[in-house]
């Protein structure tokens, strides 16, 4: 099983970052409720980004293996060509680097 420790600050998905950074920091999390809360708010957040990697919740969630998350994102339309753009990777790569390319 992939590692999941977190990188990521969690903090950085609190209020004062932003809108888009809190549905990332849910998606760091591998919070299922909290990511359906934001997206039952605005269907849009499934495409957000965030300020530092320029990442997608598409991104953070395939490569994490929150395959609830994945399902979730995908019914609220992420887009699945979008590429972070500090690699310029899609969620396939990270869904296939964390071993979750499989589902």
């Amino acid at each position: 099983m992939p590692d999941r420790t977190p990188w990521y600050d969690s903090t950085m998905g609190d209020s004062k970052s932003g809108p888009d950074e809190d549905i990332v920091g849910a998606c760091y999390d591998g919070d299922a409720g909290r990511v359906g809360d934001i997206l039952s708010r605005d269907r849009s957040q499934a495409n957000a980004r965030d300020q530092t990697l320029g990442t997608t919740p598409l991104i953070v969630t395939a490569h994490r293996g929150y395959r609830e998350i994945v399902e979730l994102l995908l019914t609220n339309h992420a887009g699945v060509a979008a590429r972070e753009r500090a690699s310029g990777t899609i969620a396939l790569h990270w869904a296939a680097e964390g071993g979750t390319s499989s589902w």
